[in-house]
């Protein structure tokens, strides 16, 4: 098998396709499940009480799209959390560090995985190595990781937040922070950076747990990380009418 076939971390395309459909598949039920369970609540607009689940879900937030109320609170207070920056400055670097931090990351191993498809293996191979790439996956990396430890140490040096925490709360925290530093040390391992050996191995388990991350996201506490700013779209028009 030619190395153009395969990803760094030595899976061939083949396999490494059917673990992600695998993992978009266990994601999509989780939150599917989820909009099933938001979906039971907010049912007074509808013209129908009983059409909950899912499908009012669904038209609670399309009922709330208008540039009026809805869109400018998921902007305002959804992907930038100002109601949260007004509370608490700390809370809300440490919210915003975890939630871009993450979704940028998301969105560059989504482009270098569509890139993968795209373009030439050496094209594939000159953008990975870019000093653009590594510098934006660098930022949000680290950024990410600020995120992660302010997180820890609210939860640990807090008091409120200590006697309420439990190991539903840990679990999604400290399985993100397993996958920042992985994939400092498998990127930095690479023979392009540092070179220290054992680099497919390191990208192999930091892609394995990363997979595995997406797929619970849903079933953990950083499904609030969707569901921070959808929140905004779903109770902006409750919020009006009451």
């Amino acid at each position: 098998m030619s190395t153009a076939s395969l990803y760094f971390s030595g899976l061939s395309r083949p396999v490494m396709l059917a673990i992600s459909f695998l993992t978009i598949g266990v994601f999509v039920l989780g939150l599917l499940y989820k909009f099933r369970i938001w979906g039971q609540g907010g049912t007074a607009w509808l013209e129908d009480p009983q059409d909950t689940g899912i499908m009012n879900f669904i038209k609670n937030i399309l009922h709330n799209l208008t540039p009026s109320h809805g869109i400018k609170k998921f902007v305002m207070n959804g992907l930038l959390e100002l109601r949260e920056f007004k509370q608490s400055k700390f809370r809300w670097f440490m919210h915003m560090s975890i939630f871009w931090g993450f979704i940028m990351l998301f969105g560059l191993s989504f482009f270098m995985f569509i890139a993968e498809f795209t373009v030439s293996h050496e094209m594939y191979l000159t953008i990975r190595d870019s000093i653009h790439v590594a510098a934006f996956g660098d930022f949000f990396g680290f950024l990410l990781l600020a995120g992660i430890i302010l997180a820890i140490f609210n939860r640990i040096y807090n008091k409120q937040t200590n006697r309420t925490s439990s190991a539903y709360d840990w679990t999604g925290l400290i399985l993100l922070l397993v996958i920042t530093v992985t994939g400092f040390i498998a990127e930095w391992a690479r023979p392009a950076y540092f070179g220290f050996g054992a680099s497919q191995e390191l990208a192999l388990f930091h892609s394995a747990i990363s997979l595995i991350f997406i797929a619970i996201i849903p079933y953990t506490k950083l499904i609030h990380l969707i569901a921070a700013p959808i929140t905004q779209l779903t109770y902006s028009f409750e919020e009006e009418e009451g």
